[in-house]
């Protein structure tokens, strides 16, 4: 083993320094005995072996690459996992162990050329991915290993082969089945698997080493009960396979005691590591498996000679630690990337201590092996560690560290912390005050905004009058850095080395607002320009995490755009060429992604995706665009200014949208946030009403916000999907009477009779409206039996239909005495079917003066149209959408947003149109799909079979019916706690069940819930289509759960209602219903559908972190 290790160090300096201190024990005693009376003197010398790269994906070569090293660079398998999803690659570890291979991740859609040279020089011939390809997130955060990026393995003659489950539990479980679990000595008297949390990853990651070489299966459970296909393993394992002993991670946090009793009640012995912190929970492993285990030559393994380091709350650097360090015979600890955590600090004093007094060697040497790059794991942190453990050590004090004071968790509640322990912040940070507290002023100009912190959080760099200047973070030590001349200086951002800041240039130029990106030293020297253009406006600056580089919002014309630059200005290229107003770019603190603001709402998507809208994940809405983003130093948390440009507060939330706080409460608008470097405090400007600016520090600590009372947020707009209705429209319970005026035209006269129009369109349009309302409306068509001849043209050159305002004059005339307008609620106005087509206008209330609101139905001139439409589904649609039931359409009000890209060879893009209201989604299904098979029966008797490419599930949806008092309070579930089980029935006929699940997210965001099944208006009925045909295309192409958000501050045409997996432009993934054992997290929900009995299905919703 010594060997070994002194194999890869070859090449390497020697990190760090020597530990030397006086020996005790036995090298003590020898020195006691003998003639020579100076004490004998152990050195220990801490050395690094660091593997970063760019990326992750870099660092994961790197790791790789040394895992052959130990194999002679040669090797038969690998196991692949996808770059993005932890819960694969903690699961893969022991599966790596078995099969004496590395992990390697790959991009989810890439085959990289990096890892082709690296697979072909190492002679691998066979590929084990472990997770499934899909990006479905029951499967785990990110998007899964595409089967695209693993095609051209075939080049190489390496044999593919995918273990996976029907979510993370179930591929945990599909990777168990190929292990023979090992012993682990000492414990169990029988064979060892662990579980762990499949929601938080540090527990498993370090559990990897001791897994990989033990062989120990990982198994995910979710926290508060053991998951079913979990349990069913361990029942077959411990007859199979002699399971008889469990390593639990984590506190009851993160495997709430439910677990442990399950795993117990199933005949085994449990071990439960439960460190107060996840740098605690490591610890704790580490000791667990201290010379229980031998290595490959026979030497002790985990012996304190080496240990394996990687920060603790991002788990990329370390996806592929786990088979190496298990070959290395090393555990693995976690750290932060600015400071050695106080207690990994303490476990390594005691440990190298424990060196100088166990040996009597003059010189011992201790390896630490660092995952990831500098920005991960700085070295400035270990060296820092070094010099006061040297010290510490050499005083006798080993392990002795007092901790810095702390009034919190450092990042706003328990979601920080692995299992309700102590902070994430660093520990050697104070940046001067702490997460408890209000609000304080940090300068007493009524000018000064856009604060930001230094790197080592002594200083803020901020705009006063214009100028740059820096202050203390205690508000002392005013100091003017740059002159604003003739110009504006704002929006400063510190560099991560802390030498340069970055700012914003603007001046007026005639009639327009220039501004550009420049950058200064810390000191105010060598101020230089970097981006330049007569026409643009570059603002909101952003350095990357290493430093390397600046992404920035930019505006050309109607254009907004994210750009990126190098730090020194140089390879300009745009981010998002589509520009459709992304704005406010934040990095999170690995590098890999960014948050931007997208019109109103906040977005994350990876960098290297950041181009596709469909990789886009939403956190939340009701973002003010120009109120900036910050994200936490931890990444898990992510600040913004919540509301508009009448007023503004700071929230922060969860990068999924979940746990959101609001942290300020001041008058006028607060804005551009900036997290302290400790996670603790955050900076940010208010603009009050009477145009003062004044900077703030305010502890990272909020209230949770408010949420919709009885799941029913208020109202913001006319249109609105928000409660109550605008009382000045149609009834819709009781008796609603609605008038119907057919009008025809000199150049297009009527081919049909009032009667065929009737049967055609107004007996299903009667049966829509009262069978959706569960017979709580009362409609009665009045038809006026006479075609009205209008003396308009019904079509010119210059549109295609006639006027609907002056139409509308005119049949009032035209029907006269015929028709008591007084009589009715409402009137329609309709063309022939035979040649108008499926449109509609409702003029504003009030437009026929005393006269019933009048709507125009089928008032699209369709002279090739080759045969009369139904308009029945369409009249019910405006009706309630925006006619006088005066709902929100559902359509985007820009199709740009829905324009969908080019779909991959062999596949198509399939529309969904849901509940009469246009409520789409986009997803990729084969052509081919037996799903989408209808079939054309046309008049003669022929018969033709196609595939549909659009879908329209007519049933209304639940919101709908709630919103026009359709269901009662009793069969709607308002759901607020944290774990509850819902029945759901079917929305088109309920009868006394619960009809709808809702999941108050804030005061104004929810979450619905409701059940399709293939009958009501979902069923795939005949319907009569052109030139006398009908067709059978399907509606609903799966039975099962529909979820989907409601916004009600969100006004038409702005997306007020999104299917769950829309991140805004229009993709899913798949028909969006979920069946049995299928499951989503959607703003920190987990919703999974458990059960059909075929009349209910029950569904847990389950609150995470």
């Amino acid at each position: 083993m010594r060997r070994l290790l002194w194999a890869l160090m070859a090449s390497l300096a020697l990190a760090g320094a020597s530990v030397a201190v006086p020996a005790t024990g036995a090298g003590a005693q020898q020195n006691a005995d003998s003639d020579d009376t100076d004490a004998h003197v152990t050195a220990v010398v801490l050395a690094y072996i660091r593997y970063g790269g760019a990326d992750r994906y870099e660092t994961s070569l790197a790791v790789a690459e040394a895992y052959a090293g130990l194999h002679d660079d040669k090797l038969d398998h690998v196991v692949l996992v996808s770059g993005e999803r932890w819960t694969d690659a903690v699961v893969a570890a022991p599966l790596a162990g078995l099969h004496g291979a590395p992990v390697l991740m790959m991009p989810p859609g890439e085959l990289r050329r990096d890892a082709v040279d690296f697979l072909r020089d190492a002679g691998v011939t066979k590929a084990i991915v472990v997770g499934s390809a899909s990006s479905d997130s029951k499967h785990g955060p990110g998007r899964g290993l595409s089967d695209t990026a693993l095609s051209g393995l075939a080049e190489l003659e390496i044999s593919v082969e995918r273990v996976h489950g029907a979510d993370r539990f179930g591929t945990a479980v599909a990777v168990a089945e190929r292990l023979t679990p090992g012993d682990m000595p000492g414990l169990g008297n029988g064979n060892t698997v662990v579980v762990a949390s499949g929601d938080v990853f540090a527990d498993a990651l370090v559990a990897g080493p001791f897994a990989a070489l033990g062989v120990h299966p990982v198994l995910l459970t979710t926290p508060g009960e053991l998951h079913p296909e979990v349990a069913d393993y361990l029942r077959v394992a411990r007859v199979r396979d002699n399971v008889r002993h469990v390593v639990v991670m984590g506190g009851t946090a993160a495997l709430a005691q439910p677990v442990e009793d399950a795993i117990v009640d199933a005949g085994m012995k449990v071990t439960r590591l439960a460190g107060a912190t996840r740098y605690d929970t490591a610890i704790l492993a580490a000791e667990l498996v201290e010379d229980r285990y031998q290595g490959l030559s026979g030497t002790s393994c985990f012996d304190n000679t080496s240990y394996g380091v990687a920060r603790a709350h991002l788990p990329f650097d370390a996806f592929s630690a786990a088979p190496l360090l298990a070959r290395l015979c090393t555990s693995l600890l976690l750290t932060d990337p600015g400071a050695v955590p106080v207690p990994t600090a303490e476990y390594l004093d005691l440990k190298m201590q424990r060196l100088t007094q166990e040996t009597d060697a003059d010189f011992y040497l201790m390896l630490m092996f660092v995952f990831g790059g500098d920005a991960a794991v700085s070295q400035d942190s270990l060296d820092t560690y070094l010099a006061e453990a040297t010290q510490r050590i050499a005083e006798g004090r080993a392990g002795q560290i007092d901790p810095e004071p702390d009034d919190g968790d450092g990042e706003g509640g328990e979601s920080s912390k692995s299992d309700g322990g102590q902070p994430d912040a660093a520990a050697s940070l104070d940046c001067g005050g702490s997460i408890s507290d209000g609000p304080r002023r940090l300068v007493p100009s009524t000018n000064a905004e856009d604060p930001a912190w230094s790197p080592d959080c002594k200083k803020l760099v901020y705009t006063q009058d214009g100028s740059l200047w820096t202050v203390n973070n205690d508000g002392s030590g005013q100091r003017r850095l740059l002159r604003s001349g003739a110009a504006y200086l704002h929006s400063a951002a510190w560099s991560p080395d802390g030498d340069r800041i970055a700012y914003v240039r603007g001046y007026q130029d005639g009639d327009r607002w220039v501004s550009h990106i420049w950058t200064v030293n810390a000191n105010g020297t060598r101020n230089t320009q970097l981006t330049r253009g007569d026409t643009s406006r570059d603002q909101r600056p952003r350095w990357s995490p290493d430093g390397a580089s600046i992404g920035f919002q930019r505006t050309l014309g109607e254009r907004q755009f994210l750009a990126l630059m190098d730090r020194d200005g140089k390879n300009e290229r745009a981010l998002t060429t589509h520009g459709y107003l992304e704005a406010a770019p934040a990095w999170s603190p690995d590098g890999t992604k960014l948050a931007f603001i997208n019109k109103e709402s906040l977005f994350v998507s990876d960098v290297d995706d950041i181009d596709d809208q469909a990789q886009w994940q939403l956190v939340t809405e009701f973002v003010y665009p120009r109120g900036e983003l910050a994200w936490s130093p931890s990444g898990n948390r992510i600040a913004f200014a919540y509301g508009d440009h009448t007023g503004s507060d700071i929230h922060i939330a969860d990068i999924d949208g979940a746990n959101q706080e609001q942290v300020t409460d001041l008058d006028g608008q607060a804005l551009a946030p900036r997290w302290s470097p400790d996670g603790k405090l955050l900076a940010f400007h208010t603009i009050t009403s009477d145009g003062k600016h004044r900077s703030f520090v305010v502890g990272a600590r909020g209230a949770p916000v408010h949420r919709a009372a009885d799941c029913r947020p208020e109202r913001t707009g006319s249109y609105s999907t928000g409660f109550p209705r605008s009382r000045e429209n149609l009834p819709t319970t009781g008796k609603l009477r609605i008038g119907v005026l057919f009008v025809d035209f000199a150049d297009v006269p009527a081919t049909e009779s009032i009667d065929t129009e009737i049967g055609r369109n107004l007996t299903p349009f009667e049966a829509i409206l009262e069978r959706s309302s569960y017979g709580k409306l009362d409609v009665e068509f009045v038809p006026h039996r006479t075609w009205l001849r209008s003396s308009l043209q019904a079509t010119d050159e210059s549109r295609s239909g006639p006027s609907p305002y002056e139409l509308f004059e005119e049949v009032v005339e035209l029907a006269g005495d015929d028709v008591d307008f007084s009589a009715l609620d409402h009137v329609i106005v309709a063309l022939p079917s035979a040649k108008f087509w499926l449109s509609a206008t409702t003029p504003a209330a009030g437009f026929q003066g005393p006269l019933p609101p009048m709507t125009l139905l089928n008032g699209d001139y369709r002279p090739d149209f080759g045969g009369p439409n139904s308009w029945a589904a369409w009249g019910a649609s405006h009706l309630v959408a925006r006619g006088r039931f005066a709902l929100p359409t559902l359509w985007p009000g820009d199709w740009r947003r829905h324009q969908q890209p080019d779909p991959p060879a062999g596949m198509r893009w399939i529309r969904t149109e849901w509940g009469l209201r246009g409520l789409n989604a986009n997803f990729l299904a084969d052509p081919t799909d037996p799903r989408l098979l209808g079939t054309w029966t046309f008049a003669d008797g022929r018969t033709v079979d196609s595939y549909a490419t659009h879908v329209e599930p007519q049933e209304m949806l639940a919101w709908t019916r709630w919103k026009l008092d359709w269901l009662a309070p009793e069969q709607v579930a308002c759901v607020t706690p944290t774990d509850e089980t819902i029945e759901l029935a079917p929305i088109a006929d309920p009868g006394d069940g619960i009809a709808m699940g809702a999941i108050p997210i804030t005061e104004r965001q929810v979450i619905v819930l409701e059940s399709r099944r293939k009958i009501g208006f979902d069923a795939d009925a005949p319907s009569p289509v052109s030139g006398g045909a009908r067709s059978n295309y399907p509606r609903l192409l799966e039975e099962g759960v529909l979820i989907y958000t409601v916004d009600a501050f969100l006004n038409e045409g702005n997306l007020p209602v999104k299917l769950a997996g829309d991140s805004g432009n229009g993709q899913v993934e798949g028909f969006p219903v979920l069946g049995v054992g299928d499951s989503i997290e959607l703003r920190g929900y987990r919703i999974a559908v458990e059960a059909d009995t075929g009349d209910t299905r029950r569904v847990r919703i389950r609150k995470l972190n």
